[in-house]
Order: C-alpha cells, then structure tokens, then sequence
C-alpha cells in the first residue's frame, strides 16, 4: 500500500514526480531531505545553509541534501517564482590530493636518472624493486666488485640488491637535501622530503628518453680499488710466441730439435717425424643415405603433420634420421674396402 505524501510538501512531491518520473524511488528521499533542511535551518540563507551543510552533515550526506535542495530551489522559481539561497561551498581537509603525473610531478634531475640507468644496467635492479625499496633498507656490507652498498628486499627471490655509496648518495641528495632521507621514506620520493614514490611510468619515459653515454655503462673507478685486476700470467722466456712469423730456418732449427732415435732395423742417423696436419675430408653418408640439410630440407617441403599425409612423410623422415645418427654414432658402418683405400704415407726423408 503507497504511502500518502505529507502535506507540506505535497506540491513539491508532485513537482518531483514530473521531473524525476512517476517511477522514481528518489520522490520521497528527496523530499525527506528537504524536510530535514527546513527543520534545521529556520532562517534560510546563504551563511546559515553552508553551516549547517559543512558541521552537520559527512561528505556523503552532504551531496545527496545538496541535490534535493538543488530540485527544491527549482521548485519554487519554477512555481513560486521565488529564489531561495543555496548552500556556498568550503573547501574542507581531507586527504592529500593525489598529484596528476602530468601537470603537478616535476621531472627528476639529469644526475638522478643516470644513476637509475646504471642501477637497471649495470647492477641489475628491477625498476619494482627501486620504487618499493626505502632508506631504513639500505645497509653498508663489504666491498666486491658489484658495490659497498645493499637494499635489502625481502619480498623477492633476491634479498640483496647491491650498489655502491657514490651511485646512492646521489639518489640520497634527492630524497633529502641535507643527504639524510628519513628511513620510512622512499629511495626515489615524489619531490624531496615526500612520503610518496616516483611514479615508475615517468621514470620509463625518462629512460628512453635518456641519451646514452659511453660512462653510463662504464663501472665507477672505485671498482678498480675495490678489486685490482688479475694480470696474465707471464709466458716464459723460451716459450714461443703465437701468431709470430717463423722463417724457414726457425722452422728447420724447431724440427731438428725434436729429432727421435732411430728404431732397430734401419741404418743409424736422426729423422724427422713428421704429422700430417691436413684437415680431415668432410665424412660423407653411405650411399643411398640423404644428409641431416636434405633430409631438414624434404621435411621443410612436406605437408603439416597433422594431415595424414602430412604424418606418414613425417614419420618416413623421422626414421631415416634416426638412421643417420646411429650411422654418426658409429652404428652399423658398412665395410671398408681396404684394396681401394688411399695409403697414407708419411714423409721420412732421412737427414
């Protein structure tokens, strides 16, 4: 059963019903808060409704009444021909607006984007890991190679993060002027002394737009006092050097030094024993058997696998590989003809 509107606002009710619609749940909300406004606000203006709007009623309330007031003011210009005041606006403390990445984030310095470059290339840090990491994070440990310095970073597979001092204080000159970030804050803050990380899409964008120097991939000299670098061995003196020209007599002087006694059974005297360095010919499959590019190559011009056609010259292939490995692994070589085999001679020209 409906319920039948107040009479006090009953020309309101049926200004509502026009506007909203006859089907609206809002009719009867409305005009409830509209009530309220009357209820509270003996003398209507501008003063009194904006008190009564900012010290009585939460955010969310706040904008509701305002739209029933809104459609009560239309009423009475509409119907009345009167214009009645409306609640002024205050801004109120709230929470920190969250800044918009394009208008209110200032660009960070030239010297603090080389270092996040060096940090990403060099050290291997991911850029999560930079935004996430804090001061009270930062710890000193011993010196290597990779840094003096570490982040500790508990929620990934890799606890440490290492840098060196140089490349962090700079990164700590931008958290802090006075180079003494607090230990909450972040490693890269909004603007200095803010509680808030840089927001990682910028600093993408700054990375590419970055001009890449020579020295943004080159280590600190710090690296050389922290570890000197091993020199080679030293080759000794009677060792021969590669790449050298030797001339002929050189060559004849190295041969004669290496000279072996003759074996018994032939006439006394030295000889050279020679190796034969000739690259061995390329080994050539039987006949009737394709090499692994012929066959890649048939395997190539043959239809999908998954037609049947398509999978019974697949599998033939597959098989006539298998062949050709096991005749690689020495399986089933056929035999030699020893008559028609080349010799291989070796030169033992007596000296």
């Amino acid at each position: 059963m409906s319920r039948t509107p107040k009479a006090d606002l009953a020309d309101f009710h049926i200004f509502l019903k026009d506007v909203l619609g006859p089907t609206s749940t809002s009719v009867s909300a409305y005009c409830s808060m509209v009530r309220r406004v009357l209820r509270s606000v003996p003398v209507l203006n501008e003063p009194n409704l904006t008190n009564f709007f900012y010290n009585d009623l939460n955010s969310t309330m706040r904008a509701n009444i305002r739209a029933a007031w809104n459609h009560y003011v239309a009423f009475y210009k509409t119907v009345h021909a009167v214009d009645l005041p409306s609640p002024g606006y205050i801004k109120t403390q709230g929470k920190e607006r969250k800044p918009d990445l394009y208008t209110d984030v200032k660009p960070l310095p030239t010297e603090v984007i080389d270092v996040i470059f060096r940090l990403i290339n060099l050290r291997k840090w991911p850029l999560t890991v930079i935004l996430a990491g804090t001061w009270n994070k930062v710890i000193a440990r011993p010196p290597s190679r990779l840094g003096n310095m570490a982040l500790i970073f508990p929620f990934a597979k890799v606890t440490h993060w290492l840098a060196f001092e140089q490349e962090l204080e700079v990164l700590r000159r931008w958290a802090d002027p006075n180079g003494n970030p607090a230990g909450t804050s972040p490693l890269i803050p909004l603007t200095p002394g803010a509680h808030h990380p840089y927001p990682g899409l910028l600093i993408q964008q700054a990375l590419r737009d970055l001009q890449v120097r020579p020295d943004h991939l080159a280590e600190i000299s710090e690296v050389s006092k922290v570890t000197p670098p091993v020199e080679p061995p030293k080759k000794a003196a009677t060792a021969d050097e590669i790449g050298r020209p030797v001339s002929t007599e050189e060559l004849e002087a190295i041969l004669r030094s290496q000279r072996m006694p003759a074996p018994d059974g032939r006439p006394s005297g030295d000889f050279f024993f020679m190796i034969d360095m000739r690259l061995p010919a390329e080994k050539k499959p039987p006949a009737g058997m394709r090499t692994r590019a012929e066959i890649e190559a048939e395997r190539n011009r043959a239809p999908p696998r998954t037609s049947a056609m398509g999978g019974a010259i697949h599998r033939a292939l597959d098989k006539e590989l298998e062949l050709l490995e096991a005749w690689e692994r020495g399986e089933g070589i056929p035999a030699i003809d020893v008559e028609g085999a080349e010799p291989f001679l070796f030169d033992l020209e007596e000296d």
